[in-house]
């Protein structure tokens, strides 16, 4: 993994598409910029519809408001699941 690690000012978003080529172009994009780590690719071999990638909040921000008019790419926090809530 790169240099990134889980800090202030860094965490892991998950990123959805329903559209295969721009995700293509997205993950392009994360693998050429030493700033975001691709953690995990979700779906078919070739073929994800998720991501889990490392990378500054302020990247992920740039990276919501760049497809917030989308319909094909959402970008959210990678929170922890829990099967019955805050108990």
């Amino acid at each position: 993994m790169p240099w990134i690690s889980s800090g202030p000012g860094t965490g892991r978003y998950i990123i959805r598409s329903t559209d295969a080529s721009q995700l293509a172009q997205l993950i392009d994009s994360i693998q050429s910029n030493p700033r975001m780590a691709l953690l995990e690719a979700i779906g078919p071999h070739g073929q994800p519809h998720t991501l889990v990638v490392m990378m500054a909040h302020e990247m992920a921000a740039m990276l919501e408001q760049r497809f917030r008019e989308s319909n094909h790419i959402t970008i959210e926090p990678d929170r922890p699941l829990s099967l019955f809530g805050d108990a």
